[in-house]
């Protein structure tokens, strides 16, 4: 009452205040829908950001409501030899040491 002379609460300006701005979370969004498989290091290097590497996980989950998936690589997929059949590659012979 004695600052403002009315007994009104005040407004929720305290605290502090957010790193990255609305236009910074629009970037988010839109570097997520370009790569949708981007890891939180590449986002931060990408966007030149100096956060630390658990906060893009916040800001995908609760800024912009994003749950992550894990990718799941099936066999065929994959870039091992015995998936891709080129088995041959993966023979090993033994040989005898003769110390």
């Amino acid at each position: 009452m004695r600052e403002t002379g009315s007994v009104e609460p005040r407004t929720g300006n305290c605290g502090r205040k957010p790193k990255l701005s609305g236009e910074d979370l629009k970037r988010v969004d839109k570097a997520i829908q370009a790569q949708p498989d981007i890891t939180f290091g590449e986002l931060i290097m990408n966007l030149e950001w100096d956060i630390s590497e658990s906060r893009p996980g916040r800001i995908v989950r609760e800024k912009l409501g994003y749950s992550l998936k894990k990718k799941v690589i099936h066999a065929s997929e994959q870039e091992r030899p015995r998936c891709t059949g080129k088995a041959s590659g993966m023979e090993r012979t033994y040989e005898r040491n003769t110390r």
